[in-house]
């Protein structure tokens, strides 16, 4: 067998949180500050830097290898060091410690709008970017159309980058990427970017792009992409590997991380257990919903004792955890609560409103146990949302413009049900 196309060996990547260390002193300034930073490096003897405060590890010990032709997907929390890792990869930023050696052409696709300038149009930034990355400009004018069509930004060719949308920028700049064709290629969290058919696209053409021999590393929330597209895995957590190999493993190595409970003791509801959770909406991949559509979701618990004053709320979380819906049941009439034995609660939520993203969805049993609220918590199940506003807000609630005493909205809107 020959050398793998990426290897990696205990990569590092140290950070300084003091951001004068990042600076460029003058030499009289270096000569006045040698005192102290010889002091300092005397009290640090014998101590690691990651226990210095002003230093911290966003990749440690890194160790992996990916074969040609293989795609491996790297998840993990925010703050991981999963695109810390491929900047690494990309040579962006050098390592701290350990090396890593990647055997081909690399085309990357890190951040948003990269090799973009704002003051070109996207005509010309085509051109830039498939340039940067490395494409011939006889090869671009070849594939300029192919790139235009599958991006869907054929009516704003002539307008310039900067007054294009984020989604608008990731759209163009997967489609110059996607053409690109290298040996590697490095993406970090583009598969969720645009409408549903925009997304569908973008997952064929990865598809493609891996069935065509092209070693790909996939930075990415979408479970269900790592499990349709990854041959490996890798799971990342504050800098360190936790898990690594089959995608299978590695999947429910996070699942499992994710439903470690937080709360205090005190608030952990005995005698309720949650038995199912299903989305009743969207596709059958992984919960992939429009951002206007109605939005469902169902579970089924039991609880041991009759349990009057309880209700169930339905959370939908950011992928850091940060709640952006919280729904509580309402009853018409008095709360009868639950009595012992089985129940199923479904949920359906109209018009959902968030932009399009990756988000979790659980919901919580709540029950007043002598004047001390408890509660359990469903595992988490993934929620795709597609086709919404590029906006920078969370959600994207329906709103009539007027302007001048002119109501600025179609008729066919006002006329029909609103968002």
């Amino acid at each position: 067998m020959g050398k793998p196309a990426i290897s990696a060996e205990n990569l590092g990547k140290l950070y300084f949180r003091d951001k004068k260390k990042d600076t460029h002193a003058t030499m009289r300034e270096a000569l006045a500050r040698f005192p102290e930073r010889l002091r300092g490096a005397w009290r640090r003897i014998g101590k690691e830097p990651g226990q210095d405060q002003r230093f911290f590890w966003a990749l440690r010990e890194v160790s992996f290898a990916v074969e040609k032709g293989q795609v491996l997907g790297v998840i993990g929390p925010n703050g991981s060091g999963k695109s810390t890792l491929l900047k690494i990869l990309a040579r962006i930023t050098k390592p701290s410690s350990g090396r890593a050696e990647l055997h081909g052409s690399v085309g990357s696709l890190l951040e948003v709008g990269t090799g973009f300038h704002p003051e070109l149009t996207g005509r010309e930034n085509i051109y830039l970017s498939g340039i940067i990355l490395g494409m011939a400009k006889t090869e671009i004018d070849r594939k300029f159309d192919e790139i235009v069509a599958f991006s869907g930004m054929e009516d704003f060719l002539d307008m310039p980058i900067k007054r294009y949308s984020s989604g608008m920028q990731v759209r163009l700049a997967f489609a110059v990427a996607a053409h690109f064709e290298p040996e590697i290629l490095l993406l970090d969290e583009v598969l969720a970017v645009g409408d549903a058919e925009f997304h569908k696209r973008s997952f064929r053409k990865t598809e493609a792009i891996a069935k065509a021999g092209v070693t790909v590393v996939l930075v990415t929330h979408d479970m269900n992409a790592v499990e349709r597209l990854c041959n490996s895995a890798l799971l990342l957590d504050k800098g360190e590997i936790i898990c690594a190999g089959q995608v299978e493993t590695v999947l429910q190595q996070y699942e499992d991380s994710l439903l470690i409970d937080p709360e205090p003791k005190e608030h952990v509801l005995q005698g309720v257990e949650i038995t199912g959770l299903r989305l009743l909406s969207g596709s059958a991949e992984g919960g992939t919903i429009g951002s206007d559509s109605d939005f469902a979701a169902e579970m089924d618990f039991s609880v041991e004792r009759d349990c009057p004053g309880s209700y169930v709320n339905l959370m939908i979380e950011d992928s850091s955890g940060r709640v952006l819906v919280d729904l509580r049941q309402d009853f018409p009439g008095p709360d009868p609560g639950f009595l012992v034995g089985m129940h199923t609660v479904r949920v359906v939520v109209r018009n959902l409103w968030l932009r399009s993203g990756l988000y979790n969805v659980r919901f919580r049993v709540n029950i007043l146990d002598d004047g001390v609220l408890k509660w359990a918590d469903s595992p988490s199940t993934a929620l795709h949302v597609v086709g919404g506003s590029q906006s920078l807000g969370v959600i994207t609630p329906p709103a009539d413009w007027v302007i001048d005493g002119r109501l600025q909205c179609p008729k066919a809107l006002l006329d029909g049900p609103t968002r």
